[in-house]
C-alpha cells in the first residue's frame, strides 16, 4: 500500500499519542512553540500517575493522590493548565473543577484552558468543543454535552459545583497565609467541606502544593492518612504521596534539564533554613528558636558604617497596662537601623537600641530624648497593628512638633514578620554596631521564636521594612542608590 503524500504520518502518530498519555498530550498541545516543554524525572512520574487515574476512572475506580513540588517545576502545567483540556477531551459529558488559593489565579489557568482547547493541535486530538455561548473565565461549558469547568478560588468557589475531577493547585498564596493559624483552619475546612464534598461517586481528587507550613493543606492530609498521629481518621481518603524534593538525598538536584546547579543553590541561599525546608524540599517545620543563624551576624564599628545609609527608627511598644504591669514587664524598644542593596544582594545594619521598661511617663520621656538625640532626618516609625493601633497616636503625640512619624502597617504574627530576616542571616548580610545594647538583642535574636520576650526582635523586623521603604522611596526620587557604595565603607575587611 503506498503512502499518501498528503498525511503527516509522523503528526497522526503524535495526535494519537497525545489522546491517552498527558506528557504526550502536553508536548503535542504545548502554547508556547518557542519555548518547547523541558520534561524531568518528575514530570514523566506524574503524568504517568494521572494516566493511570484516568485509565481508573474509566474502569468506575476512584483515585485520591498527592503531590508536593518545589516552586518553578512545572506543576501547574500539568495539573491545571493541560490536564483539564486532556480529561474533557475524553470525557465531555463530565465535569471539572480547578481551585487554587485564589479566584483570580484559577481564572488565569482557565485561559489557558480554552486556548488549548480551541488549538489547531487540539482539533487534531479530540472533538471536544467549548460552547462559544459561554464565554467565562470561571465556567466554561462543552458543545453538544452537558460537561463543565469551573476554575475557583479557595474560600467558597466551589459550593454548588460537581466534580468528577477535582484539582487542588496550591491553597496558600503565601508565607503569610499559611503562617496564620485563622487562614490555614479556613482553607482546611473550605477543602474538605466546600471542595471534596462536590465530587462524584466515581471521582478523581488531585492535589498539589509548593508546601509552606506544617499545617497546610499537605500536612492535614499526611496526618489523617498517618495511623501513628492523633488527627489520624480512618474513614478519610486515603491519598497516595509523591514527594519530589528540590535536592535529591544523594545531593544531586530534581530538575537539572531546566536549572543548573547554581539557580538551587542560590533558592537555598535566598530562603534560608525554614523557607528552604518548606518551599524546596516540602518538609516544613515548627519554628521553637534558633530561626535566625546567628553566625551570619557581623559586627562592626561606627566608623565602619557605609556613608550612604538612610537611617530609620522602629518603635516596638509596652502599650497597654497588663505588658507593661507584671513581675517581668515587656519592653518598649527603638531600634535605629538602615537598609540597602549591594551588589543585588540586600543588607541591613543596625546601629543602636534604645529600650526600656517602664510606664508611659518615664517611657514617653525615652521616647522623646532619643528621637531628638536621633535629629530630624531619622524617619520614625511605630507599628499599627490589630488591638495596637492607639500605639502610632501615642508616638505620634510624644514627638509632636520633633519628627514625623511614620504609620508600619505590620503582620499580627510575629514569625511572618521576622520572617524577612532568616536570608539576610544566612547570607552573612546583617551588621551589628559593638555597643552595651548588643547583647540583649542577640539574646533575643538567638531564641526567637520561643523567647520569654521577643521586642528587640519586632523592632529590628520593623526597622528592617520601614529602612526598605525609606531605600525604595529614596531610590524612585534621586535615581538609582548605591553608586560608589564600595567607596563608603572604611576599612570593613569584606
Amino acid at each position: 500500500m503506498t503512502a499518501n503524500p498528503d498525511i503527516d504520518y509522523d503528526d497522526l502518530c503524535k495526535a494519537s499519542l497525545a489522546k491517552d498519555h498527558l506528557q504526550q498530550f502536553m508536548e503535542y498541545n504545548w502554547l508556547k512553540p518557542n519555548t518547547p516543554l523541558i520534561v524531568g524525572k518528575h514530570t514523566r512520574e506524574i503524568c504517568a500517575r494521572i494516566d493511570k487515574a484516568v485509565n481508573d476512572y474509566k474502569n468506575g475506580i476512584s483515585s485520591y493522590i498527592h503531590i508536593v513540588v518545589p516552586f518553578r517545576h512545572g506543576k501547574s502545567d500539568m495539573s491545571s493548565r493541560y490536564l483539564p483540556p486532556f480529561f474533557l477531551g475524553m470525557f465531555p459529558d463530565d465535569e471539572v473543577i480547578q481551585g487554587s488559593y485564589g479566584a483570580s489565579l484559577s481564572e488565569g489557568f482557565s485561559k489557558d484552558v480554552k486556548k488549548i482547547m480551541e488549538s489547531e493541535s487540539y482539533g487534531k486530538t479530540f472533538d471536544t468543543k467549548l460552547d462559544t455561548k459561554s464565554n467565562s473565565s470561571s465556567e466554561r461549558h462543552i458543545q453538544d454535552h452537558v460537561g463543565k469547568y469551573y476554575a475557583v478560588g479557595a474560600d467558597g468557589g466551589a459550593t454548588g459545583k460537581g466534580a468528577n475531577l477535582l484539582i487542588v493547585d496550591d491553597f496558600f498564596k503565601n508565607r503569610g497565609e499559611a503562617d496564620s493559624e485563622t487562614v490555614r483552619a479556613k482553607r482546611w475546612d473550605s477543602f474538605t467541606q466546600d471542595f471534596v464534598s462536590r465530587l462524584a461517586p466515581v471521582h478523581i481528587a488531585l492535589v498539589l502544593n509548593t508546601r509552606w507550613h506544617v499545617g497546610d493543606i499537605s500536612g492535614n492530609i499526611l496526618n489523617k492518612n498517618n495511623p501513628d498521629h492523633k488527627d489520624y481518621d480512618e474513614e478519610f481518603p486515603v491519598f497516595e504521596n509523591l514527594h519530589y524534593k528540590a535536592r535529591q538525598d544523594d545531593g544531586t538536584y530534581l530538575f537539572p534539564e531546566r536549572f543548573p546547579e547554581s539557580w538551587y543553590r542560590k533558592q537555598f541561599a535566598i530562603q534560608g533554613k525554614y523557607g528552604a525546608a518548606a518551599l524546596l524540599q516540602g518538609e516544613p517545620t515548627l519554628k521553637g528558636g534558633n530561626m535566625f543563624a546567628m553566625e551570619g551576624l557581623r559586627y562592626i564599628t561606627e566608623g565602619q558604617l557605609p556613608l550612604d545609609l538612610l537611617w530609620v527608627r522602629f518603635w516596638d511598644l509596652a502599650s497597654t497596662e497588663k505588658e507593661r504591669d507584671k513581675d517581668d514587664p515587656d519592653w518598649t524598644t527603638g531600634v535605629r537601623c538602615a537598609y540597602r542593596e549591594y551588589k543585588g544582594f540586600p543588607q541591613f545594619f543596625i546601629s543602636a537600641g534604645s529600650g526600656c521598661q517602664e510606664e508611659a511617663p518615664k517611657r514617653n520621656a525615652m521616647i522623646k530624648r532619643v528621637a531628638e538625640s536621633d535629629g530630624p532626618t531619622v524617619w520614625q516609625g511605630v507599628e499599627s497593628v490589630a488591638g495596637y493601633k492607639d500605639t502610632f497616636t501615642t508616638v505620634k503625640s510624644i514627638l509632636s512638633g520633633k519628627s514625623i512619624v511614620h504609620k508600619c502597617l505590620v503582620s499580627k504574627d510575629k514569625i511572618v514578620r521576622a520572617s524577612v530576616l532568616e536570608p539576610l542571616f544566612e547570607a552573612g548580610m546583617v551588621f551589628m554596631v559593638k555597643g552595651s545594647w548588643n547583647d540583649v538583642v542577640y539574646e533575643q535574636l538567638e531564641q526567637f521564636p520561643a523567647c520569654v520576650h521577643d521586642d528587640w526582635v519586632d523592632g529590628c523586623s520593623g526597622g528592617y521594612e520601614l529602612g526598605k521603604k525609606r531605600y525604595e522611596e529614596s531610590k524612585k526620587l534621586a535615581g538609582s542608590l548605591g553608586k560608589g557604595a564600595q567607596k563608603g565603607w572604611k576599612n570593613n575587611g569584606s
